[in-house]
Formats: C-alpha cells, structure tokens, sequence
C-alpha cells in the first residue's frame, strides 16, 4: 500500500514498518558515548522530519543587470522554522518501525510561506538587492533525519543517563536538552 502526503511517498511493508526517505548519514554510530564508566544498554532510532525546497531566486544586482541564484532552504516539520542549507541532501529509502517516526506538526502551507519570507528577506535585508526578489519553488522533498537514543547505566554508580546523538553530524547530547524529542520519546519508550 501506498499513500502520498505532498511530496513524501510511504510504502508501507508490514504492520509496523514503512518506507521512508532517510537524509544519509555520515557516522553511523556514537562510539564516543562509550567508555569505561557508562555502557548502554539499549540504541533506540528515532526519525525527525524536515522539508527541504530548492528556491530560484530572480533578482536585479546593484547595477540593474538581472540575476538568478538556486538557495537550498530546510524547514524544521516540529518547531516550523526554516534555515539555509549549504546544499541538496542526499536521501535513500529506509524500513523504519513507524512508531519511530517522530510525527510532524507544521503544515505545508505553514512551512511553505515561512520559507519564502526568510529566502525574501535575505535578499532585501542582507544581500541588498535592487528590487524585491522574484521567487520560484523549483522541488521539495520531506524526509526524515535519523537519530539515536542511548540508554546507558553507569558502572560504578547507580546511576543511568539518556543521550540524544545526531549521526549526521556526529553531535551527542543529553536527551532533556531537547524536549520536543524527550516528550516523543517517553510516549515510544514502552515499546
């Protein structure tokens, strides 16, 4: 079975997974999370989804001569804000467990229209345009960026700590620093 929601196809493969696109990630796991004092326990994924657009942008220079640049916008699908992005992600399609996919709260238009003003006032504010920028929404692609939950027990103490780590850029913090994956996580934690 398949459905379409914008511009993201799932194809769904058994009662709990799906296909999805994944952004591919460069180091795949936290080795820096273990050492000698803390072991995990358990490697939980979790899928955050974000909205990447390609924008043409038609504008005149100072000297009124026309030009056109291609900027690379990712729009956050929880929180709703957008950022630059340096270029087009690479993507492939993963078999995730479906109540892995953090479920995305912006809608499209949302998303969209937010895009659009920041790339706008980019070039008005920033780059100095001569004219208010034309703006062209060339594609769009949702997919979701792959995180890892540690659980981890220290070996001395009797203590346990939750790690939120980023494979794409290699970043790990304390889950409790990020309470829109914390408050999805402890909803999954069961399973």
């Amino acid at each position: 079975m398949t459905t379409s929601e914008g511009s993201l196809s799932k194809t769904t493969m058994s009662k709990s997974s799906i296909i999805i696109p994944v952004y591919k990630a460069h180091h795949l796991h936290a080795e820096k999370l273990e050492n000698k004092k803390w072991i995990t326990e358990r490697i939980i994924p979790l899928y955050y989804p974000y909205n990447f657009q390609k924008w043409e942008v038609h504008y005149k220079s100072f000297f009124k001569k026309p030009k056109l640049e291609k900027r690379v916008v990712a729009s956050n699908l929880i929180k709703g804000d957008s950022s630059f992005a340096d270029e087009w992600p690479s993507f492939s399609l993963g078999e995730v467990k479906e109540n892995q996919i953090i479920p995305s709260k912006v809608e499209k238009s949302t998303y969209l229209a937010s895009s659009r003003e920041m790339v706008r006032r980019f070039y008005v504010h920033y780059a100095r345009v001569w004219n208010v920028p034309r703006l062209e929404l060339i594609e769009e692609k949702t997919a979701y960026l792959p995180y890892e939950v540690y659980l981890q027990k220290h070996t001395g103490k009797n203590q346990t700590r939750t790690m939120l780590y980023e494979p794409v850029s290699g970043h790990a913090e304390n889950l409790d620093k990020y309470p829109e994956i914390h408050s999805f996580f402890t909803t999954i934690r069961e399973d």
